[in-house]
């Protein structure tokens, strides 16, 4: 079954510029139009050591807080992400990091801190997403747990 829709980077504040951290401006963004969104993740560089993922959070220009939501790590300590996976109303929207001292930003983001995030513009995502992510998680953790039994009977 083919999808009809793919998603898009609705979050962009980001670059590939060498960075710093900490007296950053929290990332802000505008959709134009609801967007669901997927994943946003945070840039926490610290001078290369990363740090421990603490919270991200959304606040709207009407002060409506989304989140916080418990951020999981990647690339060792040095993206914070989290998995929202609900429709926000078009709007203006700040990100809200649990660390400031260690949000990576840089002049070519206005000093805004690094922040990006996947979404699907004016509606939830195709139903038949969820279920492709269900089955190819329940396939991955079937194969995971085969090899490792593979594993310790060799």
């Amino acid at each position: 079954m083919a999808l009809s829709h793919k998603a898009s980077t609705c979050i962009d504040i980001a670059n590939g510029g060498w960075v710093t951290q900490g007296q950053c401006t929290p990332a802000t963004f505008t959709l134009s139009e609801s967007t669901f969104i997927g994943t946003i993740t945070d840039y926490h560089y610290n001078g290369g050591a990363g740090s421990v993922a603490g919270t991200i959070g959304l606040i709207d220009q009407d002060n409506v807080t989304y989140g916080p939501w418990a951020a999981y790590n990647t690339a060792g300590f040095l993206y914070w992400n989290v998995d929202p996976n609900m429709t926000f109303p078009a709007g203006t929207y700040t990100v809200l990091d649990s660390e400031m001292s260690t949000w990576s930003y840089n002049s070519e983001t206005g000093n805004m801190c690094m922040s990006w995030g996947v979404g699907y513009p004016n509606e939830l995502p195709p139903e038949e997403i969820p279920e492709f992510g269900l089955i190819a998680g329940v396939i991955a953790a079937t194969g995971a747990l085969g090899l490792f039994i593979y594993r310790i009977r060799k």
